[in-house]
């Protein structure tokens, strides 16, 4: 192989691997956009605004379930009250 053929072909494979680096560059670049927002939310921040989403639909569960117990306790208690309203009307009737 002669010289100039060496460095047309070393040549060709630094323009191929030039044009792979610069692939390369665009596709870090567009998945360094993604995740960071360029002025639009990120990926990053996308995600924590979903977790704290969770973390609120979750604290609101348990307030719920809370809440219900509460309703529970108090509706036994009128229910009793009337109860012993009622007996109390019969005892004193009869």
């Amino acid at each position: 192989m002669s010289d100039d053929t060496q460095a047309a072909v070393m040549q060709a494979q630094i323009e191929a691997t030039a044009e792979s680096v610069a692939d390369i560059a665009l596709h870090v670049s567009q998945i360094d956009c993604a995740l960071r927002g360029n002025g639009r939310k990120g990926l990053f921040t996308k995600h924590e605004l979903l977790e704290t989403r969770v973390a609120s639909l979750e604290e609101f569960t348990n307030e719920v379930k809370a809440l219900r117990l509460w309703m529970f306790t108090g509706v036994a208690a009128l229910v009793g009250s009337v109860v012993w309203s009622a007996a109390q009307m019969y005892l004193k009737a009869g």
